[in-house]
């Protein structure tokens, strides 16, 4: 009977593994180029860093963090960060550019679309920055030192639109 249960048992995996052999994966040559840079660095410094939060979760919050807490970026050196990458041998570099809150580090432009509200939760709201876009600093820095550069931008997320987990809420902000 034992005997029987085990030719029972070895048919069975017999079966499953014919049927379910792993093949073997050849990796293409984008996923041979990614893993040739070996390290990279994210730079996850936005609104939320500055107010000592972890995110912006609008059902907690009373109100957003105020873009003039957003003060550091006046002795932010990108170049200096890059110079230091490139030292370290990292090849790449994702900036979050907007998380959870929903600023932006960029001055946006969808305050001047006819028929659409202002979105002001930018660098550009405050006053230290209103004609800088980090972004740009940013990019131009990373080329100068040979460091791809790369972009979080959360679509999940924006306190400032009353969006969370993907959901725009009733109330908005």
């Amino acid at each position: 009977m034992a005997s029987r249960s085990l030719v029972t048992l070895l048919l069975l995996v017999s079966a499953f593994w014919t049927r379910y052999s792993l093949a073997v994966v050849t990796p293409t040559a984008a996923l041979l180029q990614w893993s040739a840079f070996e390290m990279g660095a994210m730079i996850s410094w936005n609104i939320d860093t500055m107010a000592g939060t972890q995110g912006c979760d609008v059902k907690k919050m009373k109100s957003l963090p105020d873009p003039k807490l957003f003060d550091t970026a006046e002795h932010v050196d990108f170049e200096s960060w890059a110079r230091v990458m490139q030292a370290t041998g990292i090849k790449y570099c994702v900036l979050t550019v907007k998380h959870g809150c929903g600023f932006t580090l960029w001055p946006s432009k969808v305050h001047d679309i006819p028929g659409l509200p202002a979105y002001n939760y930018t660098i550009e709201s405050n006053p230290l920055f209103a004609n800088r876009d980090l972004v740009t600093e940013y990019m131009v820095a990373m080329k100068k030192f040979g460091i791809r550069p790369g972009f979080y931008y959360s679509l999940g997320s924006n306190a400032y639109l009353g969006v969370s987990g993907g959901k725009v809420s009733p109330e908005g902000t």
